[in-house]
């Protein structure tokens, strides 16, 4: 039985029922020139029915630099279930531009969160041997913003940070933390 097997049958198994949260790994700020507020209600699932949650957004979000990194000057994009931004300037932070709702074929949908995020910790177990010798490496720590909603979650919950992958919550005293499963 191979790891990507055993992710398959897991990811079965734990679907259904882990309810899904955004959660943005090494953020980079975007302000929305025209930003509309919105009370947005998401799912909690996409196919099955374990609620909603409210995100109120403001004209600040924060994306993952992977995704920002490809970003260029004109280009527009959509911010994940809400709507699109055209990029207007980009240097350490990107500065954009609201251009609408519809959802326009061909853009990219890119995951984010608000301000009203806190900073956690996600865990990433590597193999802790490679070819028969210890891996200095099997243990990467992803530093992120996690949307507010997660701040509610219990201890030994299990999620999916949307486009990141199955994590499971630890809570001690007052800290958040995440050991990531698998995509």
């Amino acid at each position: 039985v191979t790891c990507d097997q055993v992710e398959a049958i897991n990811r079965k198994v734990v679907d259904e029922k882990a309810k899904r949260f955004f959660f943005v790994p090494n953020p980079v700020k975007v302000t929305v020139e025209d930003a509309p507020r919105e009370k947005k209600v998401l799912k909690l699932h996409p196919t099955i029915d374990l609620g909603t949650r409210m995100v109120e957004t403001s004209n600040v979000f924060f994306i993952p630099k992977e995704d920002a990194d490809k970003l260029k000057v004109g280009d527009v994009f959509r911010l994940k279930d809400l709507y699109n931004v055209k990029v207007t300037e980009k240097n350490r932070e990107i500065k954009g531009r609201f251009m609408g709702k519809q959802l326009l074929p061909g853009t990219d949908k890119i995951q984010w969160v608000t301000e009203k995020c806190f900073c956690m910790t996600v865990y990433v177990p590597k193999p802790l041997f490679i070819k028969g010798k210890y891996n200095p490496s099997s243990l990467m720590q992803v530093e992120g913003y996690a949307e507010d909603a997660v701040q509610g979650l219990r201890h030994g919950e299990i999620v999916q940070f949307e486009r990141f992958g199955f994590v499971r919550i630890e809570r001690k005293d007052d800290e958040i933390i995440g050991i990531f499963a698998h995509k």
